[in-house]
């Protein structure tokens, strides 16, 4: 992954203050486990630096309802727009449709 990362120049976001605050807020308030910190931060990442969207296959944390409202509800609140959470397939056009 870190050879992908270099061969294609793809930006890391850093996990900075801001971000670990955010993260806690989602702990805190039962939208992710404290077990599962990595996922809030992931979230938190993404929306402190004003990311459209988050894709993601993880079902059990990040891609369900109850995240995508909550972590939408939280960030609002705290000033941030919400982030759209879906899988790529939910996004990528199949098909000849132009």
């Amino acid at each position: 992954m870190l050879g992908l990362i270099s061969e294609h120049d793809i930006t890391i976001l850093p996990g900075d203050e801001e971000a670990q605050y955010l993260a806690d807020i989602y702990i805190n308030e039962g939208v992710i486990p404290v077990s599962k910190r990595l996922d809030s931060l992931h979230i938190a990442i993404a929306t402190i630096n004003d990311l459209d969207y988050i894709f993601s296959f993880n079902f059990q944390h990040i891609n369900r309802d109850k995240t995508k409202k909550m972590t939408s509800v939280i960030n609002l609140r705290e000033g941030y727009k919400p982030v759209t959470i879906t899988t790529p397939s939910e996004v990528v056009e199949h098909g000849d449709n132009e």
